[in-house]
């Protein structure tokens, strides 16, 4: 079993709300949230978005069950908000039924869970603090992020980003922009995963990595492609401070995923899904990127 960790760092309680609106609206099964934080952290803002995207009835007033220390609401799946600040004794848990819930059919949101170290077991989420840029790994970047009053990754239709592709391998210097002569003659998608070796290792950042010729932008969106995804952090060169790939994308409203790990994919035609989160507001959202073969163009 891998391991994954994510960190999103949110500036606001609206901004945490949404995030756990975003969360909510993608579990489809019963989840433990683990919740740790100092007190004003968000934990109480995160599971009042988290309410709304499990559909939580708007006449529900979401708050820290301190006192009560768990709350029930019912939804898609029914919440358990569950507030151990005050939790005193390993009893305590027993006695208010804490034990059923960690193994029952709904999602179970507890806060100060730090004070149940030892008896999490089986799938859950710990959110502690949420410290990332949304531009970590593999990214959608939404056109706000290099345009002026452009849109944000919400908007972004999710057709761009789910449908045929195809990844192709260049000879890229390093530090070098890749051009048109490098790619196949004939792009028969609307969807191009481009892989130029340069960035070998996602754990370590190199800053010489190659990135997209911008009249390379402008011919592929003759060819009519949509999307282009690269396996370096960027379309432009780490020293630009212009961005002209960004901005001939920006030109022809086509799609960008950035830090795509294509080390070992064949070149070919698979099937591209990398539906990036609806997170109102943001210039980019992080993306879990998959090829699926056996797909024609």
């Amino acid at each position: 079993m891998v391991d994954y960790k994510l960190e999103i760092k949110t500036h606001s309680a609206d901004k945490t709300r949404q995030l756990g609106r975003c969360i909510g609206r993608l579990i489809s099964q019963p989840l433990v949230i683990a919740l740790i934080g100092d007190l004003g952290s968000g934990k109480t803002a995160f599971v009042q978005g988290l309410a709304t995207g499990l559909d939580v009835p708007d006449d529900y007033y979401i708050t820290s069950p301190t006192f009560t220390l768990i709350n029930e609401y019912p939804g898609r799946l029914a919440l358990y908000h569950a507030d151990l600040y005050r939790l005193e004794t390993v009893g305590d848990l027993e006695d208010i039924g804490l034990d059923e819930l960690l193994y029952g059919q709904g999602v179970l949101a507890v806060e100060w869970a730090d004070k149940l170290v030892g008896r999490l077991s089986g799938d859950n989420l710990t959110l502690s603090t949420l410290r990332a840029t949304v531009h970590l790994g593999a990214h959608a970047d939404a056109p706000s992020h290099y345009g002026r009053n452009a849109p944000a990754i919400e908007s972004r239709p999710l057709e761009r980003y789910l449908g045929p592709c195809r990844v192709v391998r260049v000879s890229a210097a390093p530090g070098t922009r890749v051009d048109l002569a490098q790619l196949p003659p004939v792009i028969d998608v609307e969807r191009l995963l481009i892989a130029t070796g340069t960035y070998p290792d996602p754990e370590r950042f190199n800053e010489d990595f190659a990135a997209l010729e911008p009249d390379l932008v402008d011919a592929l969106h003759e060819r009519g492609v949509t999307l282009v995804g690269i396996d370096t952090p960027s379309v432009d060169l780490i020293a630009s401070t212009d961005l002209p790939a960004h901005q001939r994308f920006l030109a022809h409203d086509m799609a960008i995923l950035e830090g795509l790990v294509l080390a070992g994919v064949p070149e070919g035609i698979y099937e591209l899904i990398a539906l990036p989160l609806p997170l109102v507001g943001f210039d980019a959202s992080p993306v879990r990127a998959v090829l699926r073969s056996g797909v024609r163009a």
